[in-house]
């Protein structure tokens, strides 16, 4: 959401508003910047907008333009954080992340970091999360690490975070989740205790893309084969039969007693908690 409270939603070909029930499209893929234009990730700070795209300028290079009253910045990344003591950290696809100093949004030349190994691989970083410990999170195609003051932790014995990770966040309980080609994973900060779900009851909960969590501390699990609602030792599924467009379900944003699903075939679908729970 940006500062008016418009959504702002990524696409295969550009980045695009919604508000009063239309899209009007504010950065397309119609550019000498892009061969095409597909977003990964949008974050708002007061009247400015960060697009972490594809991108023919090299890191570091921001693109400026205006809507309205919103400033747009849209720059070359596959995942970016922008982190408590405004530092601005942006991974890349080949197993590297740089840290800029915020604002102005200045690259040192020496904060390149290599996640795994102290070189470059084909290796995509997918999400990046600070905590409120202040641990700093990395989700990648090689699987997950934990940088806390500068020192690296990484996972490799278990099953679900030494694969993919797409998605991390942290509840209102202080447990960090992490969704991936494996299922999903809880840390919990006060012990450093690590659940695994590969399957919640009967359910499958592989191929997971993306999480949300309510104000009711339920996890939202966005995947390829629904949309689960965790809800301590209950779930709750909403695919194809119950309501959605498609099952693939590819972002999720909360915001204001509704869940926002973004995804491939089905376009965008809202629930709106209040009722989902009546019902």
């Amino acid at each position: 959401m940006d500062q008016t409270g418009r959504m702002l939603v990524g696409t295969l070909d550009g980045l695009n508003v919604l508000e009063n029930n239309r899209f009007t499209e504010i950065l397309n893929k119609n550019s000498s910047i892009w061969d095409y234009m597909y977003i990964f990730s949008i974050k708002c700070m007061n009247a400015s907008i960060f697009v972490c795209c594809t991108h023919k300028n090299p890191y570091g290079k921001l693109s400026e333009s205006m809507y309205e009253n919103d400033k747009i910045f849209s720059f070359r990344s596959s995942s970016f954080c922008i982190t408590k003591d405004n530092k601005f950290i942006a991974g890349g696809w080949e197993n590297d992340i740089y840290i800029y100093n915020y604002p102005p949004l200045i690259l040192d030349k020496k904060s390149l970091i290599n996640v795994f190994g102290d070189s470059n691989i084909n290796n995509k970083i997918h999400c990046i999360y600070e905590d409120t410990g202040n641990n700093l999170w990395f989700g990648t195609d090689a699987g997950l690490c934990k940088i806390t003051n500068g020192k690296k932790t990484f996972f490799y014995e278990n099953e679900i975070l030494e694969s993919t990770i797409k998605c991390i966040t942290e509840d209102r309980q202080n447990k960090i989740w992490f969704a991936g080609d494996k299922g999903i994973s809880s840390y919990r900060l006060s012990d450093s205790l690590i659940t695994n779900y590969s399957y919640f009851d009967e359910y499958d909960m592989s191929a997971s893309n993306t999480l949300s969590v309510d104000s009711y501390n339920r996890l939202w699990v966005g995947t390829m084969n629904g949309l689960y609602i965790l809800d301590k030792d209950s779930i709750r599924v909403l695919n194809t039969q119950t309501g959605l467009p498609t099952k693939e379900i590819l972002s999720l944003f909360y915001d204001n007693e509704k869940i926002q699903c973004g995804s491939d075939h089905g376009g965008l679908s809202s629930v709106d908690i209040n009722e989902f729970d009546k019902k």
